[in-house]
Parts: C-alpha cells; sequence; structure tokens
C-alpha cells in the first residue's frame, strides 16, 4: 500500500508537470530523491517508507491549496491582466515554498524512523544475547546504537534488557544503574508514559536490593508517578508489591498486593504475592486463604510464579492443594 501511494503521488507530480502546474510538478522530482535519504538512511523500513509517505502526500495536498487558482501568466493576462498575473505568480511561489517544506520534514520524518529500525534491531539483538546467557554481549548491543532514538521505546526496552540481566553474571551489578540511566532518559523523550516510570522504579527495586536504601524512597516516588498515569494497572501494582517483599517490607506488600487483587480479582500473582505478605507477617490462616485462590485463578502463563505458589502451598500445609 506505502508503494501504492508512492506511485500516486509520482503520478500526480506528472500529471502537473503536463498541464504546467509547477507546484505540482515538483513533486515528482522530490519524491524522487526521498527514495535516494531512505537509502542513505539504511534500508526501507516500513514505518520510515509510510511516514515519509504521509509527509509527501499531506505536502502535495498543501501545495495544491497554497496554488489555488494558479493558471499559466498568459491565460491570466487575458482574463485579468497584470494583476491576475502577480496573484498567479504569487501562489506558484507559495507552492513551490510548501513542496519544500513539506519534503523536508518528510524526509526527517523518514531519516527519524530508520533510526527508530535500527535501535529496534538492537533491542532484538540484546534480548537474544540475554537469553543466551551472553549478559555483555547484550550491553554492547545497546551501546552500538550510536544516535538518539526520537521516541522513548528504544530507552524502555534497553531498560529491560538490563533488568533481565542474569543474576550470576559478570554484568548483573549493572542491571540496577543501567536500567535506572535507560528509563530516565524515555521520560525525558515522554515525560507521561506510564511504563517509563514502571522500568525507573524497577531499577531502583533492583539498587535497593544490592544495598543502596537510599534507593527506596525514589523507587515509590516513582511508582507514584506510575500508578498515576495508570490507575488500573494490576500488574504494576503487583510489581510494586513484589518489590516490597524482597526488600523485607510485608506490610506494605500487603497493601498493595490487596489493591492489585481488587482491580483484578481473577489475577493469580496478585493474590500470590496476598499470600506471601501474610505468611510473613505470621497470618498463617489468611495466607492459606489467598494462596488458595492463587492456585484456582489465572496464571496467564507465569509458570515460574506459579512454581512459588506451588513451594510456598508445601511450606503452609497445602500438600493437598499442591496434589491437584
Amino acid at each position: 500500500m506505502a508503494g501504492l501511494a508512492w506511485l500516486v503521488a509520482i503520478a500526480w507530480g506528472v500529471r502537473g508537470a503536463r498541464r504546467d502546474d509547477e507546484a505540482a510538478a515538483a513533486l515528482g522530482p522530490a519524491l524522487c530523491g526521498m527514495l535516494v535519504v531512505l537509502a542513505a538512511a539504511g534500508g526501507f523500513g516500513a514505518l520510515g517508507a509510510t511516514g515519509a509517505l504521509l509527509g509527501a502526500i499531506a505536502t502535495a495536498g498543501v501545495a495544491r491549496v497554497a496554488a489555488g487558482d494558479a493558471v499559466p501568466a498568459s491565460a491570466s493576462a487575458r482574463r485579468g491582466g497584470v494583476a491576475a498575473v502577480a496573484r498567479a505568480e504569487t501562489n506558484r511561489r507559495a507552492g513551490r515554498v510548501a513542496i519544500v517544506a513539506g519534503v523536508a520534514v518528510a524526509s526527517v520524518v523518514a531519516i527519524g524512523a530508520q533510526r527508530e529500525c535500527a535501535a529496534a534491531r538492537a533491542v532484538v539483538l540484546a534480548k537474544s544475547r540475554v537469553q543466551a546467557g551472553n549478559a555483555a554481549g547484550a550491553i554492547a548491543a545497546l551501546e552500538q546504537v550510536q544516535l538518539d532514538p526520537f521516541e522513548d521505546n528504544f530507552e524502555r526496552s534497553s531498560a529491560e534488557v538490563y533488568l533481565s540481566l542474569p543474576p550470576t553474571s559478570p554484568q548483573a551489578a549493572e542491571a540496577g544503574p543501567g536500567a535506572v540511566r535507560a528509563a530516565r532518559r524515555a521520560i525525558a523523550l515522554t515525560p507521561a508514559r506510564e511504563l517509563a516510570y514502571a522500568r525507573l522504579a524497577e531499577g531502583l527495586g533492583v539498587q535497593a536490593l544490592h544495598g543502596d536504601h537510599a534507593a527506596i524512597d525514589a523507587m515509590e516516588a516513582a511508582y507514584a508517578r506510575a500508578f498515576a498515569l495508570g490507575p488500573h494497572d494490576v500488574v504494576l501494582r503487583s510489581e510494586n508489591a513484589r518489590y516490597d517483599i524482597l526488600l523485607g517490607r510485608p506490610a506494605e506488600a500487603l497493601t498493595r498486593a490487596t489493591a492489585a487483587a481488587q482491580l483484578d480479582t481473577n489475577f493469580a500473582d496478585a493474590h500470590l504475592l496476598r499470600a506471601e505478605a501474610l505468611a510473613a507477617l505470621g497470618r498463617r490462616v489468611e495466607a492459606r486463604a489467598a494462596l488458595e485462590r492463587a492456585l484456582n485463578a489465572d496464571w496467564h502463563g507465569i509458570a515460574a510464579r506459579e512454581q512459588v505458589a506451588l513451594r510456598l502451598a508445601a511450606a503452609l500445609g497445602l500438600e493437598a492443594v499442591v496434589r491437584e
């Protein structure tokens, strides 16, 4: 569809050339030049081509409006004399300016899209290296992106890569600081994105787990901002509760896990976190009840957390439930 739209736009330019419409005629060479720009930017990613097309087609529309009733000077002279000729020439110039400005904007969009595509490939490579146990290679893949993309997705994904580094790898100590740096860059690009604050909070949580107790307050502030942007995000509240448990704060974990369970009564992880918090507080009867709900709820394919639930069930004496 993008290629078809490009051909239509070029045909429009050829048509304008045949009809002595200078504003439309300028579109053909401009679009051909943008093909070169796209190639030089590193390929023909779908996002880049589509963005450039949208910009070019919108530019053509603006040029048509700006050109207005532009007609050849000879015809204008016959209809209205010098004033009509001057008006037609002004309109033609305005159309040409609109074409040039629009092509420039579309070219920037295209180049930016190619940078986004390159960054996305780096993230995919980094995640594959994490799965292969190559933490150093994953970090190196992220560092290959020399130009910052225009959008925050690369930075948020980079934070996720850092957070997924194996805890036994030599690079594990870089997980928290690396995630925090990437998340802060994402927030600078898009200050109202809930997920960016969630990644920041997780990175600060990892730092707190490695002994940086000053990071706890910053983690809470980041989670508070994320909750403000996504008040109904049950996964986010569960993640906050999980870090509270890991940091030895069962009372805070219970409050947050209960809020998550109220948002989605069938979200198993929220009930598991309630059970863990209640067990840590010594409230075993309530913990058993919460765990039974967790084992009967929807795990959404989170096999690792389900195993945690089964181990906790055994610890709380729910062998019958475990056997089921």
